[in-house]
């Protein structure tokens, strides 16, 4: 039995396993939820009011046989196709998979994500994606100048920026020319779930200028108030059916033993991570420890004994021939 069979065992061994914390901001229970084409397309439309959503494609794992599947829901009509090449996945209880959810409406990439943690090189991630986004529409055939427009969209349950603003819209301009993009259509969109204005020019948030980006709708400002507080939130009474549906969605899987035991898969993947990152980070540790003190002169023999690791393992950090 592997260290993540283990893991799964204790988890379930337990009398009882407390899932009253997991909401949508969750990032499996996200993942999860967004395979509903409904949500998931419900979700785009509030994020870019105007644009209709009629087909999406998810790129996802076939457990059986671990190949790579295509699921494209049009119309609601689920179909599956292979596909020849993996480079982004959406799928549940395997090690080394993002739970973020990759999404293809035929003219638009989406890849959407929730951010609970804070972090500096956030940036850096949207940067990444952007890429992977892209990589993955050339390897399957098309040709650069065919790369449709996508989205890196991160949902933050704080304000990345630190401005106040419900969202932040990026792409790529020139230094030198005021209001001249490059064109790209690469955009990267980081929302704020405790965000309070649409823009810093204006108070009430107006709409803006010709030109400017648009303000945003009521629906996703009460979206992200809903998944800034989940516990609190009165989804009774909202007007928003968006919110009702992932509501409950997310009631609906915590109350599913299959969903409960693929959640306690995901959270033994991320234990066994964590405890390899420790052992790494001892193991790094050890190995500076033993530069230092060889340096000092101290023999492989007594250092071996001080960090804890074979004569042989410390011979090659050191540079001693075994």
């Amino acid at each position: 039995m592997g260290e993540t069979e283990e893991n799964v065992q204790e988890l379930l061994s337990q009398e009882e396993v407390n899932y009253t914390h997991v909401d949508i901001t969750d990032d499996f229970m996200f993942a999860y939820v967004m395979q509903r084409p409904d949500i998931c397309i419900e979700l785009l439309e509030y994020l870019f009011p105007g644009h209709e959503i009629q087909r999406v494609v998810y790129l996802a794992a076939d457990e059986k046989s671990e190949a790579d599947i295509t699921i494209v829901v049009e119309n609601g009509v689920a179909k599956t196709y292979p596909v020849t090449q993996k480079t982004l996945a959406v799928a549940f209880g395997k090690k080394g998979i993002r739970m973020d959810v990759y999404l293809d409406d035929g003219n638009v990439v989406y890849n959407v994500e929730m951010q609970t943690t804070r972090s500096r090189y956030l940036p850096k991630r949207s940067r990444y994606y952007a890429g992977q986004v892209d990589i993955n529409q050339l390897s399957r055939g098309q040709e650069y100048d065919q790369l449709k427009p996508t989205y890196i969209i991160f949902i933050c349950k704080f304000d990345p920026f630190g401005k106040g603003l419900y969202q932040y819209t990026f792409c790529n301009k020139c230094d030198e020319v005021d209001g001249l993009e490059l064109g790209d259509e690469s955009y990267k969109l980081f929302l704020n779930t405790a965000g309070t204005k649409d823009r810093l020019d204006s108070e009430d948030s107006p709409d803006t200028a010709e030109g400017g980006s648009s303000k945003i709708s009521d629906g996703l400002k009460e979206l992200l108030k809903y998944m800034n507080n989940t516990k609190d939130y009165p989804v009774e009474s909202t007007q928003y059916d968006l919110i009702k549906k992932i509501d409950e969605a997310v009631a609906h899987a915590k109350r599913d033993e299959e969903w409960r035991l693929a959640y306690m898969t995901y959270q033994a993947n991320q234990r066994d991570a964590e405890l390899r990152g420790e052992a790494r980070g001892d193991e790094r540790r050890a190995k500076e420890s033993a530069l230092s003190m060889y340096s000092d002169g101290l023999t492989v023999e007594k250092i071996a004994k001080y960090v804890g690791y074979a004569v042989d393992v410390v011979k090659k950090w050191v540079g001693v021939s075994v």
